[in-house]
């Protein structure tokens, strides 16, 4: 993947990059403040990046554009707010989300993968997914991933599991009639050992606080699990009908937008206010012309192929829903009858315990089981052995790098996210992530480019600079990184054009104002190549 050019603007006032080459640019500038964190992250954003742009720019206001190429193949992005125009082979697509525009990543220009997430197996977004080989100047934090909330550090681990070739073993029908049997018999043990706890004499408060599985304790993470699928099932049919809802609109506007074709062949529609003829369609944050029937026809077919898309995703939640109501059926059936079969304690708290111990052993015994069964495969000891490598050889690799520009130096890396609290002081933050960005570039294989913005943070010293550059203009990948130099640096002419540098020099940018009118019609121009009249506001 090969970024060609990025821009961003408005009827006002737009910015356009357009000096990007295939191996390693370097964005510097003689100060702070001259737009070179805006077009990195105007880059992401237009892919579908979270928005993680400086305090104080109202990015809401402008419309992103990037141009990449994956092999011979060339796409053409423009993203206002959550809605996305894409190009390629002249076909024109409008996406009304970033689940949507998910969808059309996946599969179209590359392999998303796919982790287990509350309880379901859903596609990343591709904000976890860039993590991979972005680095952004703000919220960096060794602890954690950047786009925070949704995903946690494990979800980012277990998508890297994902990315590799798994050794689960499929559940046959001999396993799963194996399994059944197995969780039976557990559950029975686990009767007899709360029957033999009822017969021990203890307080029941004594008992609610001493024992983690007293019968009370019980019922309780009982009720939580069946809440939890409850709440799964609840949340899947809501996203089913708010998909469904979305067919009917789409539906709808192919029904308006071929009666206006009929209309214009017929006649002429004009506003009753101004007699313009003039006719514009809105999808979310984005206008578009349909004046021509060209126009409007390209359009037609990006809508029916969103519907398309939708009607797929649509099955695919439907399958998810039959399945949790048949776990639901099944759990509720398993429930005892009252409450009041679980308040049986007994004297005896040193005997209670060891009931109680074995009653904690099985019953995650018992859970573990039933996630094979829905799951449909188990963790077989190749997998949890290729795992444990997985990580081993990445933190090997992120080792090999820190050598590389440290020989003295006296760390050892051993996770991919630090402690909560654990520090890197100086320039050890930046060789963490420059490290663990090429780490997993090595592991991966991946094309994409290497995007590190500031990648000098932290005062790298003069040789580890070096070192850097020589291993990034040394890979295939494309890289893109930012840096803002020291007067006297700049003065000597750091960064010499190459074949294999390309320097791009923004010091003759406004400070804080990297966006200028003089751009806009060439940007205009840009848009207008989508031929689906873009009106820029």
């Amino acid at each position: 993947m090969k970024v060609r050019k990025i821009a961003f603007g408005n009827s006002e006032e737009a910015f356009i990059e357009d000096r990007l080459e295939g191996h390693l640019n370097i964005i510097y500038s003689d100060d702070n403040n001259k737009g070179k964190t805006l077009v990195i992250q105007g880059l992401m954003y237009s892919l579908g990046n979270e928005p993680i742009f400086p305090v104080g720019f109202e990015y809401k206001k402008y419309y992103f554009y990037v141009r990449f190429a994956v092999g011979d193949n060339i796409f053409d992005v423009v993203r206002k707010n959550t809605t996305f125009v894409v190009k390629s082979d002249d076909m024109v697509q409008i996406y009304g989300s970033i689940s949507d525009f998910k969808q059309f990543l996946n599969g179209t220009v590359f392999n998303l993968p796919v982790v287990a997430k509350d309880g379901r197996e859903r596609l990343v977004d591709p904000a976890l997914f860039y993590e991979i080989f972005f680095v952004g100047q703000d919220k960096r934090d060794t602890s954690n991933i950047f786009n925070k909330g949704f995903y946690k550090n494990s979800d980012f681990i277990e998508m890297l599991f994902s990315m590799g070739e798994s050794t689960n073993n499929v559940i046959s029908i001999d396993q799963i009639e194996s399994i059944n049997a197995d969780i039976k018999t557990k559950r029975q043990r686990v009767a007899v050992l709360k029957r033999n706890s009822a017969r021990i004499k203890i307080d029941p408060e004594i008992g609610a606080i001493a024992l983690a599985n007293s019968t009370v304790g019980s019922f309780e993470n009982r009720k939580i699990y069946i809440s939890g699928i409850y709440d799964g099932l609840t949340e899947l049919s809501k996203q089913r009908t708010r998909e469904l809802n979305r067919v009917n609109k789409l539906e709808a506007l192919v029904a308006e937008l071929t009666s206006l074709n009929r209309s214009l062949e017929e006649g002429l529609v004009v506003c009753a206010d101004c007699g313009s003829d003039r006719i514009l369609y809105k999808a979310r944050d984005v206008e578009f012309e349909v004046s021509n029937k060209a126009v409007k026809d390209s359009i037609l077919g990006s809508i029916r192929s969103n519907i398309f898309m939708k009607n797929e995703v649509i099955s695919d939640l439907t399958n998810q829903i039959e399945a949790k109501q048949a776990l639901l059926t099944q759990e509720i059936k398993k429930s005892p009858p009252t409450f009041r079969d679980f308040v049986l304690f007994s004297e005896g708290l040193d005997d209670a315990k060891k009931y109680d111990e074995e009653i904690t052993g099985l019953l995650a015994e018992i859970k573990s089981l039933e996630f094979e069964l829905e799951r449909g495969s188990t963790l077989s000891e190749e997998e949890k052995l290729r795992r444990r490598n997985v990580l081993l050889k990445i933190y090997e690799k992120m080792n090999a790098y820190y050598k590389m520009l440290d020989v003295n130096g006296r760390i050892e890396f051993g996770s991919l996210f630090t402690k909560k609290g654990e520090t890197y002081s100086g320039s050890e933050e930046q060789e963490f992530f420059f490290c663990k960005a090429l780490a997993l570039r090595d592991f991966l294989g991946h094309n994409f480019p290497i995007v590190i913005d500031s990648f000098r943070d932290g005062e790298i010293s003069t040789a580890k600079e070096q070192i850097m550059l020589s291993i990034l203009s040394g890979i295939d990948n494309q890289v893109i990184v930012s840096s803002t130099l020291k007067s006297e640096e700049y003065v000597r002419d750091k960064y010499k054009k190459s074949a294999k540098i390309n320097p791009v020099d923004y010091s003759g940018h406004k400070d804080s104002a990297i966006l200028d009118p003089k751009h806009v019609e060439k940007f205009n121009v840009m848009l207008s190549e989508f031929n689906i009249g873009i009106v820029l506001e």
